[in-house]
């Protein structure tokens, strides 16, 4: 028998050599939408309950010509329009205990400051919420529930983001995120049936499951399903308290019937055009959608974007007109730009991947009406005079991170939405951090 040395007997007085470098990050930080929404000037820093917009709606129809002697016109005025835009408050809250904020400070004892970490790492994800959010209505809802509860683990989930269709219905359902599970309808209580934190999240996006069982009262069919919070035993969600998004923002009441208190059917000068039953991008479409825009708001967008989906299907339409010469004879390149994070362009505009858009959707957006309405830019919570406070009771300490604000459009209608597009989506999870 061999009585040599090997390295099991030498694991008391090896070392275990750590990366200079990491943690090596694996999430997808991109903000590539959010981007378009400016504050315009400090004058719009926000101020008060709500902010209000004034829109000039409508011309002075008290013109004609008329006959030597004839009667002038009736006197007419001009029409305006107002939207009265509410407060939304954005909140991130990370917790520690003092040993790991004494014991975590330097690269000997781990790879990164412990509270540095935290405390930037929370920024970055409220700004990833932040990204997400700009392609929601401002309604919370992530998801329905499909088909009720059956005292399982098991949510089975379709309508990813309010949009309707069972693919990946669990794209904004996240390992580690808690969710509320309320009543189905239009608009139900903020106050959920269940609040449960997801465990796992299929590959096929259809369903997850959570870290205890929901009942069929729990997990009504169709029921919403939020970002939630149990605290102290009081169950809320998130029902119409997030950021207004694109897809509120770029209508024509089909998501929104009723916008910042203007009741859309009734002001149709305040709607985007959207073509429906699309099916195929073909220039014909995109033209229509551009002359629309022109003929109705005056202007054509500059920015248009949708998901990577609709994205590929603009880039199916071009192949065709694809032409090797030269040196590329010998080594064609199947490939574009576009799969390199280039965008692909339409008439000189890009047109840019949104991962969280929805599906069958692309959007073109004059984005100098976007509009970003700033009440709290964004700040940790100090007014006591710390940012960290103690947790009554407990040697562990909380800090809350805050942005308040909204977002707005302040013309509509020299935007365009084509919707029910054929595409094919893979389901690739965006954000399974």
């Amino acid at each position: 028998m061999a009585n040599g040395v090997s390295v099991t007997d030498l694991t008391a007085i090896l070392h275990e050599v750590w990366g200079d470098h990491g943690p090596w990050e694996q999430i997808n930080e991109a903000i590539d939408s959010y981007k378009h929404f400016k504050q315009k000037s400090d004058e719009d820093k926000w101020e008060g309950e709500v902010y209000v917009e004034s829109l000039h709606s409508g011309r002075n129809r008290g013109v004609k010509a008329v006959a030597e002697r004839g009667q002038i016109p009736n006197a007419d005025r001009q029409k305006y329009l107002e939207l009265r835009v509410p407060n939304r408050y954005v909140y991130g809250s990370v917790e520690m205990t003092v040993q790991v904020m004494k014991e975590a400070k330097t690269k000997r004892a781990s790879f990164a400051n412990a509270m540095e970490n935290e405390m930037s790492g929370l920024v970055n994800d409220i700004a990833e919420q932040m990204e997400r959010m700009i392609w929601m209505t401002g309604n919370g809802q992530l998801c329905l529930v499909n088909g009720a509860g059956a005292d399982t683990t098991t949510l089975n989930v379709d309508t990813p983001g309010g949009f309707a269709g069972a693919t990946n219905g669990a794209r904004f359902l996240n390992p580690g995120q808690t969710i509320g599970i309320h009543a189905s309808g239009a608009a139900p209580s903020n106050t959920p049936n269940a609040v449960r934190k997801v465990s796992t999240v299929a590959d096929d996006g259809t369903s997850v499951v959570l870290d205890s069982a929901v009942s069929a009262a729990q997990a009504v069919d169709n029921g919403w399903v939020t970002v939630g919070v149990n605290r102290n035993s009081t169950l809320e969600g998130s029902v119409n308290l997030e950021p207004i998004g694109i897809p509120g923002l770029v209508d024509d009441g089909t998501m929104i019937a009723t916008f910042f208190g203007l009741t859309i059917s009734s002001n149709p000068i305040f709607k985007s055009k959207r073509f429906t039953s699309v099916a195929a991008i073909d220039e014909n479409v995109l033209a229509r959608a551009d002359d629309a825009a022109l003929e109705f708001g005056g202007s054509v967008p500059n920015w248009i974007t949708g998901h990577h989906s609709a994205h590929r299907e603009y880039l199916r339409l071009v192949h065709a007109d694809r032409r090797y010469t030269g040196e590329h004879l010998k080594m064609p390149d199947l490939g574009t730009g576009g799969g390199k994070r280039q965008e692909l362009t339409y008439q000189g505009r890009s047109i840019e991947k949104a991962r969280y858009a929805p599906y069958g959707l692309l959007y073109g957006i004059d984005d100098r009406y976007l509009k970003r309405y700033v009440s709290t830019e964004g700040e940790w919570a100090d007014e006591d005079g710390s940012i960290y406070t103690r947790v009554s009771g407990q040697d562990i300490f909380q800090a809350y991170y805050r942005k308040f604000g909204n977002h707005g459009i302040l013309k509509r209608n020299c935007s365009w939405i084509l919707d029910g597009l054929t595409i094919t989506v893979d389901v690739n999870h965006a954000d399974n951090g």
